[in-house]
């Protein structure tokens, strides 16, 4: 039951990845300056296909925290609704790595913003959309 959690929790932040627009195109790519005024203590909210978001809960100490309770039982990661990581900048990137999601892969995206909505594409080759929080 739990790999199929874990599957489910990787479709579910795939589709939300794939979901960008052509705006992406058009915008400019963030510094890493930038993406960390845009996230250190802020709460990014990942739009996702089932018409709820992940909220992601950027720490200005490097942590970050994710809770899926609303669609619990599509992200579940191991039984898990809640993870925590960490966040750094590399270069001009926002990279992450959770404990448990995602089998505890760094990844690392490229940031556009277009008022308070975030165009992300990870180095996986995945993009998505997000909104900015307080």
């Amino acid at each position: 039951m739990r790999f199929i959690h874990l599957n489910v929790l990787s479709a579910a932040l795939l589709v939300a990845m794939s979901m960008a627009t052509a705006a992406d195109a058009e915008l400019q790519n963030l510094s890493g300056a930038e993406v960390r005024e845009i996230v250190a203590g802020k709460t990014v909210f990942l739009e996702t296909p089932y018409g709820v978001e992940l909220p992601i809960r950027y720490r200005a100490n490097g942590t970050m925290t994710g809770s899926g309770h609303k669609i619990a039982n599509l992200v579940s990661a191991n039984g898990k609704t809640v993870d925590r990581g960490r966040w750094w900048i590399k270069g001009n990137r926002l990279c992450q790595k959770w404990n448990d999601w995602l089998n505890g892969k760094s990844l690392c995206f490229r940031l556009k913003l277009e008022g308070k909505k975030v165009y992300w594409r990870a180095n996986n080759g995945h993009q998505g959309t997000a909104r900015i929080g307080g």
